[in-house]
């Protein structure tokens, strides 16, 4: 298969890549993510009450994980042979951020609904469910959760900043991507360094995460016209 075969290939699967995670994003809009309630307990009996729509919430997110990942990662392929030492790297965060954000979804698909049934039930294993489930606080900034969807977004803002440079030298859909991605990794780490410093507090961090994963969505659409009238990659690393 020649080069520019592959390349056609690449963004075709971009582009339905990012078919998947518009429809996927929307429809995640419609399930639960978090627990409702006051206290482990009755957030445990919520989980049993709803763990259909909250495992299927949860199993979108894992797919849009995978759907992210080929988007941007065929941006990097674009630029891998202009620019290689930036499309190993960009790859590498890739793969480093599947890592941080398959953990914690794959414990509320397995092991959170397990964890609500041991309390909700109060079998033998409750009191370590109780500890468990208190350790894993979706609602909550520093608990080891939310801690590796962080870590995730961390290593999203560094890709974002990594692939933005050769997108500016594409087209306008590229260019609105790179503005976006430019705006999503610098922002985030300036809001990151706030709140390690304390100038930005715990509910503030979750509310720019918020907002900036808008910003992050938009560049995903942008990409979507960017792969789909199969524009040139870029020739020259920025």
């Amino acid at each position: 298969m020649s080069k520019s075969n592959i390349d056609s290939s690449v963004s075709k699967i971009a582009f339905w890549a990012v078919v998947v995670f518009i429809v996927g994003g929307i429809t995640s809009l419609f399930f639960p993510l978090i627990p409702e309630g006051e206290g482990v307990e009755n957030q445990a009996a919520w989980v049993v009450n709803n763990s259909a729509g909250f495992i299927s919430g949860w199993l979108i997110q894992i797919v849009l994980v995978f759907a992210f990942s080929l988007i941007v990662g065929g941006v990097s392929w674009q630029f891998s042979k202009a620019s290689p030492v930036r499309a190993v790297v960009s790859w590498s965060l890739i793969l480093l951020s599947m890592i941080a954000f398959l953990i914690p979804k794959f414990i509320a698909v397995w092991a959170i609904p397990m964890m609500a049934v041991a309390l909700n039930s109060n079998m033998p294993s409750a009191e370590l469910a109780a500890q468990l489930l208190a350790l894993l606080d979706m609602s909550s900034a520093f608990s080891l959760f939310t801690s590796f969807d962080y870590l995730g977004f961390s290593l999203y803002a560094a890709l974002s900043l990594m692939i933005a440079g050769p997108l500016f030298r594409t087209s306008l859909s590229g260019k609105i991507a790179a503005v976006c991605f430019m705006i999503y990794g610098a922002a985030f780490f300036l809001a990151l360094i706030g709140t390690i410093l304390g100038s930005v507090g715990q509910a503030d961090m979750a509310l720019i995460t918020e907002n900036l994963n808008n910003i992050l969505f938009i560049a995903i659409i942008s990409l979507a016209f960017y792969y789909r009238k199969s524009e040139a990659p870029a020739s020259q690393p920025a």
